[in-house]
């Protein structure tokens, strides 16, 4: 859920969360669903072909960053990938 990195160094390495992170840690500690959310960016996707870029779908979505970037990881990058994801 975690990787560290010697980006730096050995002595000082870069901790780096991944999305396993926050699917496992936000719905009790932000009460947001990053799988639920991925679903709901995947399907913005489906429905307007405009939003395939990330700043596009960000700005239309108008969540915060710390809700959004997880999100954003998990969502595929076509909105052709995105009619794969299940149902919630």
């Amino acid at each position: 859920m975690v990787e560290l990195t010697s980006v730096i160094g050995p002595k000082l390495p870069r901790l780096r969360s991944t999305y396993e992170l926050f699917v496992a840690a936000d719905p009790g500690v932000t009460k947001n669903d990053p799988l639920w959310h991925a679903v709901v960016l995947a399907r913005m996707m489906v429905d307007d072909l405009k939003l395939g870029h990330t700043r596009e779908l960000e700005r239309a979505i108008g969540w915060k960053r710390r809700r959004f970037n997880p999100v954003s990881a998990i969502v595929p990058r076509s909105p052709k990938a995105a009619r794969r994801l299940p149902a919630h």
